[in-house]
């Protein structure tokens, strides 16, 4: 069982590794193309909406909901991770390379 302290050391691992693909993603919204963009934002709505034609609609979130004030549960923090990770993935396929040395900065 993990202790209060243990999951809150875990939430801020998870946070710091999005805070990681953040920091990447804008590295490369800066040095991508505005047609590598429009893809990406293309490919990423076509996922969201095979989901929801699969799964059903779901309704948009409330970031304020996602972040609360009071502290990043575990789940929130793996949220946002992960749809950091998903979007500089997709656009580092989508930039066919560009960015191959700098793709997986969670080491």
């Amino acid at each position: 069982m993990q202790t209060d302290t243990q999951t809150s050391d875990n939430s801020e691992h998870i946070f710091d590794e999005f805070k990681r693909y953040l920091a990447l993603s804008d590295h490369m919204i800066a040095i991508s193309s505005k047609e590598a963009l429009a893809k990406t934002a293309r490919i990423l709505a076509m996922q969201a909406a095979h989901y929801a034609a699969k799964y059903g609609d779901e309704p948009m979130l409330d970031l304020a909901t996602v972040v609360p004030v009071s502290g990043l549960s575990e789940d929130s923090a793996a949220f946002l991770r992960d749809g950091a990770k998903t979007f500089v993935g997709v656009l580092g396929v989508v930039a066919g390379g560009l960015f191959k040395d700098t793709l997986d900065p969670v080491q």
